[in-house]
């Protein structure tokens, strides 16, 4: 009569030492997912560019519909090792010349004397939330590479365009560096600096307290009250009033507020000696 073939041991419940041959029982899937439950490193025996390159293959045979943003190499780039791993085994591709058994043996041999037995199932919840994050996984790479897309795009267009044009409207009334703003790293915002004297081009003049400004071939925004836009009288003016300035023309003013009525407050700039004049 036939040998009947022995049934196979359950595994033990608790941590054992481990022999080789025992765990060159378990599939390449196997091993991979137990070093992760262990939370060991797999880039020391796993290439992820190697994976990278069959993950690439496999979508291009079966394109899955899950998978249909990923158009090109360059779309998996930024894709997490773990990642890539999960869907070569949902491919079934997940075999030795991606994960070679041997060096995740020798890892796990490594790792401790004892190992606690690997756990290869998942209950319903278990398999609903890996496939949520899963998904997760997938909108946050889609994202990463339009986000790297579209600044491909601006930097180009940027390239492309034309410098603006400037017009010294204005000047700066005192120094400005961004550096000395407390938290302006994570404010995410263009500043530019400045030198007290410098002609600058106000083209925006904010009521929150910043002007942007251009000088030169920089941009940016400035604390308004360091800057001021500058006019120039265009013909002679004799004051009636009081509080009217004389000038004549090609005087220049620094503008303090432009009022609808038509009239406009202004002085005259500091003097060689640093001493402002009376606003009129």
């Amino acid at each position: 009569p036939q040998e009947a073939v022995p049934p196979l041991e359950p595994l033990p419940q608790g941590p054992k030492k481990w022999t080789r041959t025992e765990m060159g029982q378990f599939t390449e899937p196997q091993l991979v997912r137990w070093l992760e439950s262990l939370k060991i490193d797999l880039s020391s025996a796993i290439s992820g560019e190697h994976a990278r390159m069959r993950l690439w293959e496999e979508i291009q045979n079966s394109r899955p519909e899950a998978l249909e943003q990923v158009t090109s190499l360059a779309d998996l780039e930024y894709w997490p090792l773990p990642e890539m791993l999960r869907w070569l085994e949902y491919f079934d591709a997940l075999d030795a010349k991606v994960a070679p058994k041997d060096k995740l043996i020798a890892m796990l041999l490594d790792h401790a004397e004892e190992l606690p037995p690997p756990n290869f199932g998942e209950d319903a919840e278990a398999t609903f939330l890996t496939e949520v994050q899963r998904h997760v996984t997938l909108v946050k790479q889609a994202a990463t590479t339009i986000i790297l897309q579209l600044s491909e795009v601006l930097l180009e267009a940027e390239a492309q365009r034309e410098k603006h044009p400037w017009y010294a409207n204005g000047k700066a009334l005192t120094d400005f560096k961004a550096s000395e703003l407390k938290g302006a790293e994570e404010m995410n915002i263009q500043f530019i600096e400045l030198q007290a004297g410098e002609e600058v081009d106000i083209t925006i003049h904010e009521t929150s307290g910043w002007a942007w400004v251009v000088k030169d071939d920089q941009q940016g925004w400035v604390p308004a009250t360091a800057v001021t836009e500058l006019a120039v009288a265009l013909q002679d003016y004799a004051a009636d009033e009081s509080e009217s300035v004389q000038c004549k023309e090609g005087d220049q003013f620094e503008v303090i507020l432009r009022h609808y009525s038509g009239w406009t407050l202004c002085r005259r700039p500091k003097d060689s000696e640093g001493t402002p004049s009376k606003d009129a």
